[in-house]
């Protein structure tokens, strides 16, 4: 038995033999889109909220507020397109880990 650290570069090289180039890319296109869809949800937030206070001195740099008028959206349609973001998001945090689990599963299989 040897004992040591794994560097990340050796991981993901041991990673992409073991499960394949494509299913590699595409388990980190879906850390990627899940991450994006949060932070959407969060922009969203922020827009949200700046659009509700009314105050012009809330918004934030380069904020659409500037350019489009939220006033006319109600709070319910706010509502439903942060919803929409939050299911977007545990869509993609679910398909994530159960790709992530069928890798591992198959890559530890073939060790």
């Amino acid at each position: 038995k040897s004992s040591g650290r794994l560097g990340l570069g050796a991981s993901f090289k041991l990673w992409c033999r073991n499960a394949g180039y494509g299913k590699c890319f595409f388990s980190l296109f879906l850390f990627i889109l899940a991450q994006l869809t949060r932070t959407g949800g969060d922009y969203w937030l922020t827009i949200w909220t700046t659009a509700d206070a009314g105050n012009p001195k809330n918004h934030i740099p380069l904020d659409p507020n500037y350019y489009l008028n939220y006033n006319n959206i109600s709070k319910n349609a706010f509502m439903i397109i942060y919803a929409m973001f939050l299911v977007a998001f545990w869509f993609f945090m679910y398909c994530r880990g159960m790709w992530f689990y069928r890798i591992a599963l198959g890559a530890s299989t073939r060790l």
